[in-house]
């Protein structure tokens, strides 16, 4: 089998549990791989608020979900309230990203739209678009579980009267030290962490 990557090494920083296919498709041809994780996907410090929206599903008219991570976290919590997936059938889901639909689909949940661009503003343009324009945006509720650090574009381009975005919680992430990556990077060895 040809080995293009032979006598490269390649750092992977994907979180830890999403790497290991990306890792055997890279020393398949080749490469050596040192996995170092620069976010750590974790549970939020309170499941409250995301709780308190999956209660209510019936209130909102769009499920936004940003990544697989937040697919996963999403549907556990409603596995962990007795719903059922077809609970979803009613309310419009957006996936940013083929592998977030894919995911999706896999649990049997509809997708309406995947934006081409997977930035907020893509998102928002892509919703525009699909409901015909931003006056028809006006009054709707849209659920957005998503990464605690992630960024706000869409609460900050709903004015009043527009659409409600709820952004809840739904994952966390952390930056991982990146003094390991360094260390690694410069082949030294491993040193108390700061």
């Amino acid at each position: 089998m040809d080995q293009p990557l032979a006598g490269r090494t390649v750092v992977v920083t994907r979180a830890s549990a999403q790497a290991s296919a990306f890792v055997i498709e890279l020393e398949s041809y080749g490469a050596g791989v040192i996995v170092c994780p620069t976010i750590e996907i974790t549970d939020p410090e309170s499941y409250e608020r995301l709780d308190e929206a999956i209660d209510h599903l019936y209130g909102y008219d769009w499920l936004i979900l940003s990544s697989i991570n937040a697919v996963d976290f999403f549907l556990r919590r409603l596995a962990a309230h007795n719903r059922e997936v077809s609970e979803l059938d009613e309310l419009k889901v957006c996936a940013i990203g083929e592998a977030t639909a894919e995911r999706l689909r896999q649990a049997q949940i509809h997708v309406d739209v995947v934006p081409v661009k997977f930035k907020a503003e893509g998102v928002f343009a892509a919703l525009t678009q699909f409901v015909g324009g931003r006056e028809r945006l006006h009054g709707l509720n849209l659920l957005l579980p998503r990464a605690a650090a992630a960024r706000d574009y869409l609460i900050s381009n709903s004015t009043p009267g527009e659409s409600r975005p709820g952004t809840i919680k739904g994952h966390a992430c952390r930056k991982c030290r990146l003094h390991r990556l360094y260390q690694l990077v410069n082949c030294q060895e491993p040193g108390p962490a700061f």
